[in-house]
C-alpha cells in the first residue's frame, strides 16, 4: 500500500509505535502492542505463548528467563547452580543453541558477564591492571581516551589493538584493566587537542630483559610526548619518500630530543642505546563510515575501534559540545 501521503504519527493502529526507516523516505515499521499483528498493528493478535511471554507475529514466542519451549511453558532455571564469581552477572543460553554447541553442552547453560576487572569462563581470572596518572601540566580537556596497545612477535609485525575509555571532569586517573593476565610491552595514551591534532604519549615500555606484570602504576609526562617527524625534521626531509626519510629517523635519538616519535604509518622508539627501533602503527583512527553523521550530533567527529566489527564507537565533539554523541551544549 502506497504510504507516501500517511505520516508516521498516523500509520500505525491501536498505540503501536511508529519508526521511519532511515534509507527510505516515507517507509514505516509497527512495534505494536501485545495482542495486535500486522504491518500496521490492525489485526489481532491470536497468541499461545505463556502468560510473561512476548508474542512475534502469531509464530514465534520470546520467553522471560525463567521459561523454555516453543510457547515457553516448560521452567527452566539454569543459573540456580552457578558458579559466576567476582559479581559477575548470570545470563542464560538457550538450550537449543547449546544442544548444537557440544563444547558449551558439555560444560553450563550460562554465561557470566564479568566486570571490568575479571574475565575467564567463571570470571574468576584477575585481568591485568594500568593505573594511569595525568601530570598537571597535561591538559585533559576531552573525556575520551585512547589507549593503545601493542604486542610484539619475533617474526610478525606487531599487534596493534586500541581502547577507548571516558574520563570525567576533574579527574587525573585512569585505571586500565587488560584482556589478558600480563600487562603488554608497549603502550600509548593519546589525547586531542581538538578533532585534527592528536597527542600520544608512551606509558608503558618493556624490553626482552624485563619481565611483564600483573599490576603496574604509569603516569602520561610532558616529556614522554611522541611528536610527529613533522615537528622534528625539517620540511625538505619531510617530503621525502619513506624509504629515503628512514635514514634520518636515528637523529631525533641520537640528540636526545625525545623517547619517541610517529608518521602516518609507522611509530618510533628510542631506545637506551640511543638508536631508533621503528614499527608499524595505525595513526589514522577509523571513522564510522555512512552512519557517522546520524551517531554523532553537531559535526562531532565518529571513531570506531575496528573497521570491520567494531565494539566500541565514540564521538569526538567540537568546542562547547560535549555529551556520548555530542548531544549537549555549554553555551
Amino acid at each position: 500500500k502506497d504510504t507516501t501521503r500517511i505520516s508516521c504519527d498516523s500509520y500505525c493502529l491501536n498505540n503501536g509505535l511508529c519508526l521511519p526507516f532511515v534509507n527510505a523516505e516515507y517507509k514505516f515499521h509497527c512495534q505494536c502492542q501485545p495482542g495486535w499483528t500486522g504491518h500496521r498493528c490492525h489485526l489481532p493478535q491470536r497468541c499461545n505463548c505463556s502468560q510473561g511471554s512476548l508474542c512475534i507475529d502469531q509464530a514465534i514466542c520470546i520467553c522471560p528467563l525463567n521459561r523454555i519451549g516453543q510457547y515457553c511453558l516448560v521452567p527452566s532455571n539454569p543459573c540456580r547452580h552457578h558458579h559466576c564469581k567476582n559479581n559477575a552477572t548470570r545470563q542464560p543460553i538457550d538450550d537449543r543453541y547449546t544442544n548444537t554447541h557440544e563444547t558449551l553442552s558439555t560444560s553450563k547453560h550460562y554465561h557470566c558477564q564479568c566486570t571490568s576487572e575479571y574475565t575467564g569462563h567463571y570470571c574468576d581470572d584477575k585481568r591485568a591492571q594500568l593505573d594511569i596518572h595525568f601530570d598537571n601540566n597535561i591538559d585533559v580537556e576531552t573525556s575520551d581516551i585512547f589507549i593503545y596497545i601493542i604486542e610484539p612477535y619475533a617474526d610478525f609485525q606487531p599487534q596493534q589493538s586500541v581502547y577507548f575509555r571516558r574520563m570525567y571532569i576533574y579527574e587525573r586517573q585512569l585505571n586500565f584493566y587488560h584482556e589478558k593476565k600480563l600487562l603488554p610491552a608497549l603502550a600509548f595514551v593519546q589525547l586531542y587537542d581538538n578533532q585534527q591534532k592528536p597527542n600520544y604519549y608512551l606509558v608503558l615500555l618493556k624490553t626482552r630483559q624485563t619481565p611483564k606484570k600483573r599490576n603496574e602504576t604509569t603516569r602520561v609526562r610532558a616529556d614522554y610526548r611522541c611528536p610527529s617527524i613533522v615537528e622534528l625534521l625539517n620540511h625538505t626531509v619531510v617530503e621525502y619518500e619513506q624509504l629515503q626519510r628512514l635514514k634520518f629517523y636515528q637523529q631525533p635519538c641520537r640528540k636526545k630530543q625525545v623517547k619517541c616519535f610517529y608518521e602516518q604509518k609507522m611509530m618510533c622508539i628510542c631506545n637506551q642505546q640511543n638508536d631508533v627501533d621503528c614499527f608499524e602503527f595505525k595513526t589514522q583512527l577509523l571513522g564510522c563510515g555512512a552512519k557517522a553523521e546520524d551517531y554523532c550530533n553537531n559535526n562531532g567527529l565518529c571513531i570506531q575501534n575496528d573497521e570491520l566489527c567494531p565494539k566500541q564507537t565514540v564521538c569526538l565533539c567540537n568546542n562547547c559540545f560535549y555529551g556520548s554523541q555530542c548531544q549537549h551544549s555549554t553555551s
